[in-house]
């Protein structure tokens, strides 16, 4: 039956996409899982790479220039701040 027609366990969700490729599968030597493999034997096509979160180091390192920049436009007391830091990043798509 439907069963023995799959590639893989993994492989049964691939017409409702709801499945996730094997990383093994396409490669040298394969997927030794085989058919008891969770994750999905039929080709699939070319997915967008997910987002890559930078290092911890590079995230430090944006967090205190923020801080520098926050610390060189802070008005002082007699003059009013025109802009506010958080608002600019926010509308070039940069959370803080």
């Amino acid at each position: 039956g439907k069963l023995c027609e799959l590639a893989s366990v993994g492989s049964a969700l691939h017409a409702l996409h709801r499945c996730r490729p094997c990383s093994f599968f396409g490669r040298q030597g394969g997927c030794t899982k085989r058919f008891a493999c969770e994750f999905c034997h039929v080709p699939h096509e070319e997915r967008i790479a997910a987002r890559h979160r930078p290092s911890k180091a590079a995230r430090r390192a944006y967090d205190k220039f923020i801080k520098q920049l926050e610390s060189t436009l802070k008005p002082s007391a007699d003059e009013p701040r025109l802009v506010d830091l958080a608002q600019v990043l926010a509308s070039l798509g940069q959370p803080l």
